[in-house]
């Protein structure tokens, strides 16, 4: 079986992809690319040891260490009740670990 996967899901708000590159490229966004296509989320994520961060449209590719240092300080997160579910989106609690696998 083959599928695309990301890495990790905040919600259904955000989508992250973690890639051990130094130098991204336009493959390394695949797997987000595929789960756009869904409709779901509102911002997808690349993580990497790449040093540029660089946004298009709803894509953004962010080095490591400046990730690690919007998620700490709350912003990447965003605290708000989902009407549909009543849950806070961006809680720990909502964020899938592992691999989510799309078939």
């Amino acid at each position: 079986m083959h599928g695309h996967e990301v890495d990790f899901l905040i919600g259904r708000e955000t989508a992250i992809e973690v890639k051990s590159a130094e130098k991204i490229s336009n493959r390394d966004f695949k797997g987000l690319r595929f789960l756009e296509e869904e409709k779901v989320f509102n911002r997808y994520i690349l993580v990497s040891q790449d040093r540029l961060n660089t946004r298009k449209g709803k894509f953004q590719a962010l080095y490591w260490e400046d990730f690690l240092d919007a998620l700490w300080t709350d912003k990447l997160v965003y605290y708000s009740s989902s009407p549909a579910t009543g849950v806070l989106s961006g809680t720990l609690f909502s964020i899938a670990v592992n691999s989510f696998l799309l078939l």
